[in-house]
C-alpha cells in the first residue's frame, strides 16, 4: 500500500496519463552472470542479431553498480541483478517489447514513483568547497519515493563564474557549477538509478536556458550560463517585425517568421 504522506504535493506535478519508462540502459563492464542461451526470451537467436544498435554496432556498456552478463558474445547489464537476461535488459529487443516487460515486473510503488518529478539541484559541501555533491533529499526520493524524474536548475557556469552556495530546498539553487562539475553529478545520480531494484535509469530535464534574461526566475528560466543564448518569444518576434519594417519604411503590426527560420502554421 502507498503511504499517500511520503508523496509530498509541494511543487510537484503528477503526470496523470502515462508511466515513461525510460529505457536507455547503456553505461564497462563487470563481472558475468549466467547467460540465458540463443533463444533468448523465447525468439530464435537469428532474429535477435539483425538489432545490435548503435549503427549496426553493439553499444558499449558501462556499469558502475550491476554486473554484466554475456549472451552469445553479447554484453548486457543485469539491471535486477537475477543473473539472466530479462528482456528490458536486452537492447537488441524493440522498445515497446521492453517496456512491457519492465512495467510487468515494477511495483504499485514503483510505478507511482515514476509519474512524480521534483527539483533536485546539485548541492555544495561548505566545510571542503566541493560543488556537485548530493543534496540531502535525494535518499529520500529514490530510495524511499522511488522518483526517476528530476528538475535541474543549477546555473552551469565557467570555473571563475561558479559559485559555492548555502543550502536551499524547492527552487533555489545557489550553487553553480561548471560543465564538468554538471557531469559528474549527472553521473552520480544515475549510478543511484542503477543501483535501484530495477536500475531503472534517471531522467532530468530543465527549464528553458536559452532566453537572454539578466534576471533569471526561478521556476520559469534559468540562467545561460555555459550554454548559448538565444532570444525568446518576444525579441524572435521582434525581428521578424524589425525585418518587415525594413522592406517597407513603416512600422508594421504583423511580419514573417520565416526571417528567422520559423515555418508557417
Amino acid at each position: 500500500m502507498i503511504n499517500r504522506s511520503s508523496y509530498k504535493i509541494r511543487k510537484r506535478v503528477i503526470a496523470l496519463t502515462a508511466v515513461v519508462v525510460p529505457l536507455s540502459l547503456a553505461m564497462g563492464t563487470s563481472a558475468v552472470g549466467a547467460p540465458s542461451g540463443d533463444s533468448a526470451h523465447g525468439k530464435p537467436a537469428a532474429s535477435l542479431r539483425h538489432n545490435e544498435g548503435n549503427h549496426g554496432k553493439p553499444p558499449e556498456l558501462v556499469s558502475r553498480v550491476k554486473d554484466t552478463i554475456k549472451v552469445t558474445g553479447r554484453t548486457f547489464k543485469d539491471l535486477n541483478d537475477n543473473g539472466t537476461l530479462d528482456p528490458y535488459e536486452d537492447w537488441r529487443l524493440p522498445v515497446a517489447q521492453r517496456v512491457d516487460n519492465l512495467v510487468a515486473q515494477m511495483t504499485l510503488e514503483e510505478k507511482a514513483g515514476l509519474m512524480l518529478i521534483d527539483t533536485l539541484n546539485a548541492a555544495c559541501d561548505q566545510a571542503t568547497q566541493t560543488r556537485g555533491t548530493l543534496d540531502p533529499a535525494a535518499t529520500d526520493y529514490i530510495d524511499n519515493q522511488k522518483m526517476h524524474r528530476f528538475i535541474f536548475r543549477n546555473t552551469v557556469t565557467s570555473e571563475d563564474q561558479a559559485v559555492c552556495g548555502a543550502a536551499g530546498g524547492g527552487f533555489q539553487a545557489s550553487t553553480s557549477l561548471t560543465p564538468e562539475e554538471a557531469a559528474e553529478y549527472m553521473n552520480t545520480i544515475q549510478e543511484l538509478g542503477e543501483g535501484t531494484r530495477l536500475g531503472i535509469p534517471m531522467l532530468y530535464k530543465s527549464n528553458a536556458r536559452n532566453h537572454i534574461d539578466p534576471n533569471a526566475r526561478a521556476g520559469i528560466n534559468e540562467s545561460a550560463g555555459a550554454f548559448t543564448a538565444f532570444p525568446k518569444e518576444a525579441g524572435i518576434a521582434a525581428a521578424a517585425l524589425g525585418e518587415e519594417s525594413r522592406k517597407t519604411g513603416e512600422a508594421p503590426t504583423t511580419g514573417d517568421m520565416s526571417v528567422v527560420g520559423a515555418s508557417p502554421a
